[in-house]
């Protein structure tokens, strides 16, 4: 699917196409992009954690589309509980 690969890019470039493909998905769009999002960002915590993290920078940008899907984007991501954490973490 065109999103994993987008998100297994793991970069601000996909996550951005990604976030704007939520902003502006009916419900059937989401529901897929939300599948996909939890597919790619279940194993590794750390994945995760940057994802969030690039989530929140595009939340404070002055494009009203990119703050929305970042938004709903982060909201998806910080439901995800990884498999896999840090030594030390859990």
């Amino acid at each position: 699917m065109t999103a994993e690969a987008l998100l297994r890019r793991m970069d601000v470039v996909g996550l951005e196409a990604v976030a704007r493909a939520l902003a502006t998905a009916d419900d059937s769009h989401a529901h897929w992009l939300d599948a996909a999002v939890r597919g790619v960002f279940l194993v590794y915590a750390t994945q995760r954690d940057t994802a969030v993290q690039m989530c929140g920078v595009m939340v404070e940008s002055a494009d009203p589309v990119l703050r929305k899907g970042a938004a709903e984007l982060r909201d998806i991501l910080t439901e995800i509980d990884p498999i896999l954490h840090p030594a030390g973490e859990n």
